[in-house]
């Protein structure tokens, strides 16, 4: 049986310069590669990539945000194998180049119960 497996990741405003931290801002995705695209899902622009083993769908948030934005990861494995998917497999790149750090839902979750 095949199921979607969906995490949900926070990126850091401070990846996007120190300006970023007095704005809101909200994340704009865009295709990148022949196996990548963009549709609209609920009036949402998502981006689906498909490869002969996996499916991803990334999906923004529609809010505007300052501190972190954030993004619903769905990843459906098409293979026959098992694989393990997680926050450590995800990796973010703003289109200059800026590596982003990807901040799992558990860690926000422990941050906001320390608060």
């Amino acid at each position: 049986m095949r199921a979607w497996i969906v995490a949900l990741v926070s990126v850091p405003a401070m990846a996007l310069g120190e300006p970023a931290l007095a704005a809101k801002f909200r994340l704009d995705l865009h295709p990148n590669g022949e196996n990548q695209t963009a549709r609209m899902d609920a009036g949402i622009e998502t981006v689906d990539s498909r490869m002969p083993k996996s499916a991803v769908k990334i999906i923004p948030s529609e809010d505007k945000f300052g501190k972190r934005g954030t993004l619903t990861i769905a990843v459906m494995n098409l293979n026959t194998e098992p694989a393990n998917v997680g926050s450590e497999s995800i990796s973010i790149t703003l289109g200059d180049g800026t590596n982003v750090a990807v901040v799992p839902y558990e860690k926000l979750l422990k941050e906001k119960k320390n608060e």
